[in-house]
């Protein structure tokens, strides 16, 4: 996704000095965006703000209120990665992608005796794949414009770890849920922000 935005800040860049400028976008440049864009969305990775999880979830003690906070991810590793270009259409297709995460988790048990617990947990995400295509354009100033037409982000697996917590076997019972809502929430969020 970062690739996209590295390219439209170039493409930009170049049409805000020179409003008649025309690009062809050619093998030698996707490569170079590919070789370079990588560490540059590692860090942008470190920076992006993942919503907060809540839910509820029934589990053999009871139902319970959980909440997952400051997700933080990091360790982005793509196996492997494609841009292509067609009529004013570029494509980025990446796949086998993983990244880890951790955040701050608390859970209440509604009845009494209202068992609650807190702590930190780590996430592991693999087997990601993201497809974005996006139409290349120029406005009636002659200005590179870039329109999101698909966005696809599938993730197979999130592992869910706690830490200091002293009922793990407890924990357990509910990390599927945990996942799930992360699952949901960085599908949803991510295709979101590639749309804007």
């Amino acid at each position: 996704m970062l690739k996209l935005i590295i390219l439209t800040a170039l493409l930009s860049l170049a049409a805000s000095h020179n409003p008649g400028f025309r690009t062809a976008v050619t093998t030698k440049g996707l490569n170079y965006i590919d070789q370079v864009g990588l560490p540059i969305l590692e860090q942008y990775l470190a920076d992006v703000t993942v919503p907060d999880v809540s839910g509820s979830a029934s589990i053999v003690v009871g139902s319970i209120d959980y909440e997952v906070t400051k997700i933080k991810l990091s360790d982005l590793k793509i196996g492997s990665s494609a841009i292509k270009s067609g009529s004013s259409k570029l494509s980025v297709q990446a796949s086998d992608i993983s990244l880890k995460g951790n955040a701050h988790w608390h859970y209440r048990e509604h009845s009494w005796p209202h068992i609650s617990g807190s702590g930190y947990l780590d996430l592991t995400i693999s087997s990601v794949s993201l497809d974005v295509s996006v139409n290349v354009g120029d406005n009636t100033k002659g200005h590179a414009t870039l329109k999101t037409e698909k966005c696809s982000l599938h993730i197979e697996h999130v592992d869910v770890h706690f830490h200091d917590g002293t009922a793990s076997w407890l924990y357990n019972l509910f990390d599927s849920y945990i996942a799930g809502d992360v699952k949901s929430n960085l599908q949803d969020n991510i295709c979101s922000a590639a749309s804007k």
